[in-house]
């Protein structure tokens, strides 16, 4: 079996788990290695057989830190010499922060090392300057491929040869699920932290936290008011979804809190399952509304980023959708009547592509 070290934001967040997850079922004859937080190991040894879980400690920390600062590619030769390439896995992983970003020095000590490099499932910015995006498309040059999910991205980088799109990788999901049937039907709101330091939220986007999760407060109590319970679905610790989650939970009048469960995502299967037997999603995250796709969901998508938007316009331009600054302006007969999800021919044909997305690594493995 061949052997891929994995990169990614392997920090028990759902999103990212997903991917990983589709990756590792996708090549079921390769090995494929990551390294995590002790405290997640065994959250990540249950994903499947050909995926080898390294708990991380403090000297790995200092190496890491290291290549941050400096180029260093004979470390990063030396640390991935047991490996036959190298994956760099994830949505949002090229974001400028600041006008004076540009290729960081890990990426650089990686390609520097001449180990095989493939980029697989991500979206690319916010951009601020011109700069950022002439910078990566000098670095995407020069590794093995690189698979955007969205037509915006791609469209930066399209003259380059190893550069192509797909669908999101997790539409390679199997999403096969039993659900409990005879259970109160219950709608999922998959809320983000406004509040995290590291979220890029544009002026298009902008809006407190304060009133965001008001609005999310209002929207539970209506759908309990149509009879369903809500089940708050915090996608990722690490970013906060989960103190967000409380703080909308305390939002909702004491008199039908009962209606109401804070769902912390720790365990993949158990939490696919709670998304599969759910009646409507309220997808504040990203791949709510890819899940919501995958498994027929009426949903309404609450845009926060251009890769929600950029995703709705390339795949599913029908999709109810709202600016989560614009949360005010659904009324309660509209977020019933309005809530869809993707038509079964879209989604067949969304699915078919997305394999796509394994595409250049698939080539490498056979050869």
């Amino acid at each position: 079996m061949k052997k891929i070290w994995v990169q990614g934001y392997f920090n028990n967040n759902l999103g990212d788990d997903l991917l990983l997850k589709s990756l590792i079922d996708y090549f079921p004859k390769t090995s494929f290695y990551i390294r995590v937080n002790k405290k997640y190991v065994d959250n990540y040894n249950q994903m499947g057989e050909n995926l080898k879980v390294i708990p991380n400690n403090l000297f790995y920390k200092i190496l890491q830190r290291s290549l941050t600062i400096v180029k260093m590619p004979r470390l990063a030769k030396k640390m991935l010499y047991p490996f036959d390439a190298f994956v760099e896995l994830g949505g949002s992983i090229f974001q400028q922060h600041s006008a004076n970003d540009t290729v960081d020095n890990i990426r650089r000590s990686i390609l520097l090392s001449q180990k095989h490099y493939f980029i697989i499932g991500s979206n690319f910015g916010p951009v601020l300057t011109p700069q950022y995006v002439d910078d990566y498309r000098t670095f995407f040059g020069k590794v093995d491929g690189v698979t955007f999910r969205d037509l915006a991205s791609f469209r930066l980088f399209s003259k380059i040869k190893t550069v192509s799109i797909a669908p999101d990788v997790a539409f390679n999901l199997n999403v096969n699920f039993k659900t409990d049937c005879g259970s109160k039907p219950y709608v999922i709101i998959s809320p983000i932290n406004m509040r995290f330091k590291d979220r890029i939220l544009t002026d298009q986007y902008l809006t407190t936290s304060k009133t965001y999760e008001q609005e999310l407060a209002r929207l539970a109590e209506v759908l309990i008011n149509f009879g369903y319970d809500i089940q708050l679905l915090a996608f990722s610790q690490s970013e906060g979804d989960g103190q967000a989650a409380e703080r909308i939970f305390h939002l909702i009048s004491d008199e039908i809190k009962d209606h109401v469960s804070v769902h912390h995502y720790k365990n993949l299967h158990e939490t696919l399952e709670l998304i599969a037997g759910a009646d409507r999603l309220i997808s504040g995250r990203f791949h709510a509304m890819i899940l919501g796709w995958l498994l027929g969901k009426p949903q309404l998508v609450i845009k926060y980023s251009e890769k929600t938007t950029n995703v709705i316009e390339d795949l599913f331009s029908k999709q109810f959708s709202v600016e989560a600054k614009n949360l005010k302006s659904i009324s309660s007969v509209t977020l019933i009547k309005r809530m869809n999800t993707m038509d079964d021919v879209t989604l067949i044909n969304t699915k078919d592509k997305a394999n796509g997305q394994f595409k250049q690594l698939a080539q490498f493995l056979k050869s």
